[in-house]
């Protein structure tokens, strides 16, 4: 009993003590705003301490930038200084055309660009054959998938032969070109076959319809007839009315649409606005030329002569400058 009245006394002195400190914190704020130097400041944690609750580090952002900034300048004229003037946009023109590459004046890298058309073609061809049935289903699909895999093989195989006459780069974006051609293409088949599938489950469903209604094909024929309605509210539709259907996508605009489309994979219709954006396509187009411009740029003026200059660092094997080469690249 005497423990609780003790503990209770201790309570009731530690209240009386937080309060009578809080009235002497605001009797001395009260006196300190009547003193004639108008104090501003007032206790609180230190801005450098976890208990201060400071979550403001715009500043601290801003400074950042502005010194990365001011490095970027500094290297930049650096390097302006030591190499000079390198940018020269004709440079990129002959390396990607591999002309005077090899023993011939030629640009092999050229014609296998140009050449890129004929598989896409060759696709469209196969692929209308199968639909007109002037070609096997099947077949059409082995000859389309032998076709697509000669054609992904084509630079390599020229590649492995008149190696010499091209450019690394030439190479490479010839190499990357007819990756994408492969993948659209399939995309382009693949779609195709599916839509052929389809048109053959209808064919099927309307051939049921047909028949006698015996006890066996009720439930099918029930299922077929509600998909029918089905689409045919659909397709009395506007909207269906200018919808492009199998096999009527099967035209060089239609796929040359999509080779210059930027995706890999292939639709009937893809959605499009009501008008050409002129002012948009104006500026993407500007963001284009002036990104790869810039990209070229920094490469011939900053990668180039590092990667040149490094050469002799990474033959000789020295861990420390080898290093100091890797971290300039990075930056």
């Amino acid at each position: 009993m005497t423990t609780e009245t003790e503990e209770k006394a201790l309570r009731y002195r530690r209240a009386q003590s937080v309060s009578k400190a809080e009235e002497i914190t605001e009797q001395e704020k009260k006196v300190r705003k009547l003193q004639l130097d108008k104090p501003i400041h007032t206790p609180r944690d230190s801005l450098f301490s976890w208990s201060s609750e400071f979550n403001d580090f715009t500043g601290l952002v801003n400074w950042g930038f502005l010194m990365l900034s001011v490095g970027g300048v500094r290297l930049g004229l650096e390097n302006f200084l030591k190499y000079g003037f390198r940018v020269n946009p004709l440079e990129w023109i002959v390396v990607l055309t591999g002309y005077n590459e090899g023993d011939q004046s030629q640009y092999p890298s050229v014609i296998l660009i140009v050449f890129s058309i004929v598989p896409i073609v060759l696709s469209l061809l196969i692929e209308k054959g199968i639909a007109v049935d002037l070609i096997p289903n099947k077949f059409g699909v082995i000859l389309q998938v032998t076709h697509l895999l000669l054609m992904v093989l084509l630079p390599i195989a020229v590649l492995h032969y008149r190696g010499n006459d091209f450019s690394f780069v030439g190479i490479t974006s010839v190499c990357m070109l007819y990756l994408v051609i492969f993948l659209k293409l399939w995309s382009y088949t693949q779609t195709n076959y599916w839509c052929r599938l389809g048109l053959k489950k209808k064919y099927s469903d309307s051939k049921l319809r047909r028949q006698s209604l015996s006890a066996p094909n009720w439930n099918k024929l029930v299922s077929a007839e509600q998909e029918q309605s089905k689409e045919d509210l659909i397709n009395d539709t506007p909207a269906a009315a200018r919808l492009t259907k199998y096999p009527d996508n099967l035209n060089l605009k239609d796929l040359f649409y999509f080779m210059l489309a930027p995706t890999l994979c292939y639709e009937l219709n893809f959605p499009r606005t009501a008008r050409i954006r002129k002012r948009f396509v104006i500026k993407r187009v500007l963001e284009l030329f002036f990104g790869i411009n810039l990209a070229l740029a920094l490469f011939q003026q900053w990668m180039i002569p590092t990667i040149t200059n490094s050469v002799e660092t990474f033959t000789k094997m020295d861990p420390i400058r080898i290093t100091e080469r890797l971290l300039k690249l990075a930056v």
